[in-house]
């Protein structure tokens, strides 16, 4: 009796897990775009994304690492900050802060959203430029580890020990940060 209980909570676990995305494993790229497909915005070719500015029609835009990098490369100096949107860690900081931040020091600001969810990718931020959100289908994972490994390394990236900061000199990777304060 005790075995066949065991195994009807087990079946309906299973069953409800496979029918939701588990935040904080996946991406939530299906459900973002079932629910709010206006909120993201693919660009077919990568002609035009370095011009993209954040506004209420370009919240966020999907891309690669390697688009990113067509649009950093141009840049003197850039940040590239890992976006969890409903971190509370104290590493993690809001994209208004991190924008103004980086605009006193003269730095050009990415936030790269490292998973997609629709409540606070519709809030309104002051932000220069639209968040990226990662090219899910491009990387063929849906997986957050996976993907984002593959986009870092698109850019280079490969110092990613817990860092959410990411400062590059004309494209090119210099070092990563944990603390914004230290980004001069």
């Amino acid at each position: 009796m005790k075995k066949n209980i065991f195994l009807i909570i087990l079946v309906m676990f299973i069953t409800y897990s496979c029918s939701i995305e588990i935040q904080g494993f996946f991406s939530g790229y299906k459900k973002t775009m079932k629910r709010d497909p206006n909120l993201l915005k693919v660009i077919a070719d990568s002609e035009g994304i370095c011009e993209a500015k954040y506004s209420d029609s370009c919240k966020v835009l999907v891309l690669n690492g390697k688009d990113l990098q067509q649009c950093i490369k141009t840049e003197e100096r850039t940040v590239i900050y890992l976006w969890s949107p409903h971190c509370t860690s104290r590493y993690c900081y809001g994209l208004d802060r991190l924008q103004q931040y980086m605009n006193d020091k003269g730095i050009v600001f990415y936030a790269v959203a490292d998973y997609y969810d629709s409540r606070p990718m519709k809030a309104y931020y002051n932000l220069e430029y639209p968040i990226i959100g990662v090219d899910v289908t491009y990387y063929k994972s849906y997986t957050i580890t996976s993907y984002l490994k593959k986009f870092l390394a698109d850019l280079s990236i490969n110092d990613t020990a817990s860092a959410r900061l990411f400062y590059l000199e004309r494209g090119k990777f210099i070092r990563s940060f944990r603390e914004l304060e230290e980004i001069q």
